[in-house]
């Protein structure tokens, strides 16, 4: 296992998406500020020297002070490089836009409430960003007050409007006839009309033996299938030039027969010069595409539709001229299209426009790895600069030589191409931002690093290889194996298989969501972190991955099991290549990866060859991560997502399948939570949900758990407050991987990942809602470490040894049990606090069966009693208990405070936190735990005392004793007499175990006891977790150390959970040298005070927060199945 902290790999970058603004005038980027959110900082430009190698940019200056979250998810800036816009979500994860502006001259300090929002007027709207789909915001060059943005309600049917940015005023430019009830109706009559006159007409095409062909051909062209837009395409002076539409119609189908039922399918259209629209192409249908040009996630569709010459030629990026996708140009209806852009071997993932002409100058294409593709003399000037940037890189890496793995990408453009913003990354380095310029010599100057921590410990960061992995009808399936550094040797690039000697590491089977995305190579948090733990990772672009051409793409319509069938393949092919042991091998995944990786779990393509060797191997996997799981599908699925669009619901019934889609019973075969009898006893279950998930809802994560609960199963659900579909703030971020990691390494039996200051947890939003396996549960070692601590706090000081209660608390109730050893004479026990609940009946008998015998006559209880007091001694005074200041205040046997009558149920707040009754009397049996629910701590201590003394024959020799700091009347004289009597008097105080004042009563009470309380021998008796300072501070204050007892720090003897006595103990191990060092009368610091063992309990601080989280919803769900 690497050593490399969690922090490093995801905390918030330190640097990212560095741009330049147009006329070169600014740099701007985002960067990590105190609390783990990333804000907006620009700097002038031409850039002064940095005073160091590792100095950043000098000059830059923070614009927001945003804490709670990032302050956006896309900036840029206005063409005249006076403001920055930027989109930020309205709610954290809810993934509705709003534009927001700041003007970069007039602001001199950050602003914590980030910049005006542009649609504040318009609260409802969303722009910009769909679920899928690309970018639309536009900055027309003629005007820097104007952005062209797309708008809408939530739906991907968007409007095209002009917003002022200096007014905040919206105005329509286009308007999508399904944005309104009007506009649906009339687009519902025209597909009505529609397939009327399609139908009639193939009819009579097939009667006429297709003589009426050309009718038929004039219907379509007069009578289209309606169509409602989905995306905008303008041109930079801000004027629309293209749609790309959503139409929905009968499909062209075959001549032999009538085109049933209604289909969507994707339409180009373009705008005349001359005005008006036509089409550019055909329709596509939707079952044809590829799901490369509309994207799975926000901003991440690849549609493009720009002008070409001076006429009406458009080029577009499309998937109906080839298997994978093409930017082709189309002059007219009668014209042949002409490819301009194509890779047989993967689609295109980006394009390179010149910011001077608007051409477009190369291409991206990612097979394995990415790689630019020029088609002009600027994309050839383009491919030339990254790779003079990438050998001056190589040439700076005097340590590791060239790295092979390493990928470059222009950030940003000037629009005078002169200043460039390069991005560097690799396998093994974070993206780092270079700047071209001509003032930097024509030398890349390096500007930021996103992760600078990471820059020594490249050496401990994992290559990827790119594999090939045959599934079981021939197709060959993508992928990347990451190894760890001890294990690289077992694999080399091109080799069959592998070594098994050493043995294998345990492997983790990576899927990513989507379904239509893909892995890549290159820098992976996920990836870096399991190969630093000691796991290899396999990631597999399944059937249905974009990427890889249309066909690919498609293999997954109506074909989810195919996906499963996949993924359970790259299982059986890494254990037949000998990367990994049959039942060393977890899986995890996210979103529609998470629902595979359930799916695996459960066995949905379970393998079906027999002759495969571990056919049989069960449990497939030793462990499940599910982060923002689906776990229903299809008919199954009664969850609604994705806010119901009638896009996305296309999309899903075509992905399921017909059957899938209605069959309830043919869906829940393809649920896991449908499945989990399938899912072995031995297997570990991870969930994580974010609480307002608008594409997977947190209950398909609550369905799953709490199925798992009912069947018996292994395994944890934590969710997060206030995330979405992805865990994004940092605080989060890194509990649910620290989570992750001490799972896995749990499950495989690797050594703790290593600890993560507390700190960094802080503000997280996490709730446990089960946990079975101890997610948040120690290692051995880190058990073995804090039940030390408590020990420490428990036994420390000089104690009576000779009394030692069973960890139960529990003593025999005979009066002729063998007596402990003789107890040196102790003038007075103190019982302080909590002690009085958590060890009240070790407490008693230590009196009874030694003390007393001694000669010990007073009991003196302090701190733990509060507002209770007055009732508590109206209570006892009620049982006829002997009052011991009555005759000083001539009320005869009746003290002075029962002038009312005495109440039997008294309710008073307990030291203020919540209402406890004094009761008349209640079950000893009961446990401490539930003796704290409803009574005062000295009332619980008494009712035991008493009954103890009542066993033993003593029930005639203890008096109430009062509170003679109240007093002050008690003579020295009477007072020996009472301790040198027969009669023990119970003392009680109000007093604070937190602030001292618990000793300094006590010693009050002991001087009017006629006493030294320098000299007095004082047994003290606290709870485990409190019971070091409690004898400190005697020691402090008297200058000698009491004789000291508690109980064994166990649950059963303390009446308190493990976490819970963990918590008081890391006060405790907090407070004491902090009280020492500023020389308080609370305690002194003692010479073997375990500091180590204290900084180890310190970084478990989360662990155990954790743990009490789950007890408090224990509790709560148990008290919920009470009342029902």
């Amino acid at each position: 296992m690497t050593a490399i902290p969690l922090h490093t790999l995801f905390s918030k970058a330190e640097a990212a998406a560095v741009k330049v603004s147009p006329n070169a005038k600014y740099l701007a980027w985002m960067a990590r500020t105190n609390g783990g959110a990333l804000n907006l900082f620009c700097a002038s430009l031409p850039l002064r020297p940095p005073s160091n190698v590792n100095s950043g940019i000098p000059g830059g200056r923070q614009l927001t002070a945003c804490q709670s979250r990032d302050i956006c998810f896309y900036f840029t800036f206005t063409r005249d490089d006076s403001r920055i816009l930027y989109l930020r979500e309205t709610e954290h994860g809810s993934e509705l836009y709003h534009l927001y502006a700041i003007d970069i001259e007039q602001t001199q300090a950050p602003l914590s409430g980030g910049g005006i929002d542009l649609l504040a007027a318009h609260p409802k709207v969303t722009c910009c960003v769909g679920f899928v789909g690309g970018l639309q915001l536009w900055l027309p060059r003629s005007d820097p007050n104007i952005a062209i943005i797309s708008t809408g309600r939530g739906s991907l049917l968007w409007d095209l409007s002009e917003l002022n940015l200096a007014s905040g005023s919206l105005r329509t430019v286009a308007a999508n006839p399904a944005s309104t009830w009007l506009g649906i109706a009339r687009l519902l009559a025209a597909l009505l009309l529609h397939i009327i006159l399609v139908v009639v007409c193939r009819v009579l095409e097939m009667i006429t033996l297709g003589l009426a062909t050309p009718v038929l051909r004039a219907v379509q062209y007069l009578a289209p299938p309606p169509a409602a837009p989905v995306q905008y395409f303008v041109d930079r002076s801000g004027t629309l030039i293209g749609i790309a539409s959503a139409a929905l119609g009968l499909p062209s189908g075959e001549k032999s027969r009538v085109p049933w039922p209604p289909g969507v399918a994707l339409r180009f259209t373009k705008r005349l010069r001359r005005g008006g629209f036509a089409p550019v192409c055909a329709d596509i249908p939707f079952s044809d595409l590829n799901m490369q040009l509309v994207g799975s996630g926000a901003a991440s569709g690849r549609l493009r539709l720009v002008r070409v010459g001076e006429g009406d030629a458009v080029a577009i990026h499309t998937c109906d001229t080839a298997d994978t996708t093409a930017y082709v140009r189309f002059d007219s209806s009668e014209a042949p299209p002409a490819i301009l852009a194509q890779s047989p071997r993967a689609d295109i993932s980006g394009f390179y426009d010149s910011p001077l002409s608007g051409e477009l100058e190369a291409i991206v294409v990612t097979a394995q790895r990415s790689e630019v593709v020029p088609l002009s003399e600027g994309g050839r000037r383009l491919q030339a600069e990254l790779a003079r940037v990438r050998a001056a890189i190589d040439d700076a890496n005097t340590a590791g030589g060239a790295d092979e793995t390493l990928e470059l990408s222009i950030a940003s453009r000037s629009l005078a191409d002169d200043v460039w913003v390069v991005r560097s990354q690799s396998d093994t380095a974070p993206a780092t931002f270079w700047l071209l310029a001509p003032y930097t010599s024509g030398s890349p100057r390096e500007l930021l690093c996103a992760r600078p921590a990471l820059r020594g410990l490249s050496a401990a960061l994992s290559p990827m290889a790119a594999v090939s992995i045959p599934a079981r009808d021939g197709e060959q399936l993508p992928g990347y194996l990451t190894l760890p550094r001890a294990h690289q040797r077992l694999w080399s690039a091109g080799a069959s298989d592998a070594s098994s000697t050493p043995p294998p590491p345990p492997l983790v089977l990576c899927i990513h969501g989507g379904p239509n995305e893909r892995d890549y190579a290159g820098f992976d948090p996920w990836v870096q972190l399991l190969a630093a733990r000691g796991m290899a990772v396999l990631s597999v672009d399944y059937r249905g991955s974009t990427g890889y051409g249309r066909r690919f793409c498609n293999l997954a319509h109506g074909n989810v099991r195919g996906m499963h069938e996949d993924v359970e393949d790259a299982r059986r092919w890494a254990v037949a290549t000998g990367l990994a042991a049959p039942h060393r091998i977890a899986i995890l995944g996210a979103s529609w990866g998470g629902y595979l990786a359930l799916g695996g779990a459960t066995e949905v393509a379970a393998a079906t060859t027999a002759s495969d060797d571990d056919a049989a191997a069960s449990p497939r996997y030793a462990a499940v991560v599910a982060i923002v799981p689906l776990v229903a599908v299809g008919a199954a699925n009664t969850s609604p997502a994705f806010r119901s669009d009638p896009l996305v619901a296309q999309y899903w019934r075509q992905l399921y399948g017909p059957s899938v889609a209605k069959d309830v019973k043919a869906a829940a075969a393809l649920s896991p939570l449908h499945r989990l009898e399938n899912l072995d006893k031995a297997v570990k279950l991870l969930l994580v949900h974010g609480e307002r998930d608008p594409r997977v809802p947190r209950e398909h994560g609550d369905a799953v758990a709490a199925a798992a609960m009912r069947a018996g199963l292994a395994g944890a659900h934590l969710t997060y407050a206030r995330e979405g579909h992805a865990i994004r703030r940092e605080p989060n971020v890194l509990h649910m991987w620290h989570a992750i990691e001490r799972f896995l390494c749990d499950a495989f039996a690797l050594p703790a990942p290593p600890a993560v200051e507390a700190r960094l947890f802080q503000g997280n939003t996490c709730t446990v809602q089960w946990d079975s396996v101890g997610v948040y549960g120690m290692c051995e070692e880190e058990k073995a470490d804090a039940e030390k601590t408590l020990a420490y706090l428990a036994w420390r000081h000089p104690r009576l040894a000779s009394y030692d209660p069973p960890p139960s608390g529990t003593v025999s109730s005979s009066a002729s049990s063998s007596p402990p050893t003789k107890a040196p004479r102790v003038d007075a026990l103190v019982v302080h606090g909590n002690s009085m609940v958590a060890c009240p009946l070790g407490a008693a008998d230590l009196f009874v069966d030694v003390l007393y015998p001694a000669g010990c006559r007073a009991v003196i209880l302090t701190g733990g009693v509060g507002r209770e007091t007055p009732p508590l001694w109206l209570e006892l005074a009620s049982r006829g208990l002997k009052p011991l200041f009555s005759s000083e205040h001539g009320g005869g046997s009746a003290p002075p405070w029962s002038n009312d009558r005495p109440p039997a149920h008294v309710a008073l707040p307990a030291q203020g936190i919540s209402s406890k009754p004094v009761l008349d009397g209640f079950d000893l049996t009961l446990a401490p735990e539930a003796l704290r629910a409803y009574a005062s701590e000295a009332d619980v201590f008494l009712e035991l005392f008493l009954s103890r003394c009542r066993e033993r024959g003593l029930g005639d020799c203890v008096a109430f004793g009062g509170n003679p700091m109240a007093d002050g009347k008690d003579d020295t004289a009477t007072a020996s007499r009472r301790r040198d009597g027969g009669t023990a008097y119970v003392y009680l105080e109000t007093a604070s175990t937190h602030t001292g004042t618990n000793v300094e009563f006590s010693r009050a009470t002991l001087r009017v006891l006629g006493l030294d309380d320098q000299t007095a021998a004082v047994a003290v008796v606290q709870q485990p977790q409190l019971h070091l300072r409690t004898c400190l501070t005697w020691q402090k204050q008297t200058g000698r150390q009491p004789l000291g007892w508690t109980v064994r720090p166990t649950e059963a003897a303390v009446g308190r959970s493990f976490a819970e006595q963990l918590r008081y103990a890391l006060g405790e191990v907090r407070r004491i040298p902090a009280y020492a060092k500023a020389d308080k009368a609370f305690c002194v610091m003692p010479d073997d005070f375990p500091h180590e063992a204290a900084r180890r309990l310190e970084e478990l601080e989360p662990t155990i927060q954790a743990a009490l989280d789950l007890e408090v919803a224990a509790k709560a769900r148990g008290s919920a199945a009470a009342k029902a």
